[in-house]
């Protein structure tokens, strides 16, 4: 005798659905979030310069990537542009 278990298991497959259309949900907002590794030391080095800054990390960051920008003849980033 086949237990009930056994049925449900062998029964039959639902139908193969097609692939749905999925959203970016990469830069669909207002702000897009990366990592950024540091080796710890540098990392340690980095935080206490924050600190002693009174800023972020973050702030840091867009300031060092405007800057690249900049040097390159490019516009600065919008959100360090502002804060000018």
């Amino acid at each position: 005798m086949v237990s009930k278990l056994a049925k449900f298991a062998d029964g039959p497959k639902p139908p193969a659905r097609a692939p749905s259309a999925t959203k970016p949900t990469k830069g669909t907002g207002k702000a897009i979030g990366i990592t950024v590794r540091f080796d710890p030391d540098d990392w340690q080095r980095m935080s206490e310069y924050a600190i002693r800054k009174r800023t972020s990390l973050q702030a840091l960051a867009l300031e060092g990537c405007s800057r690249i920008l900049e040097d390159e003849g490019l516009k600065p980033l919008k959100a360090v542009a502002a804060a000018r």
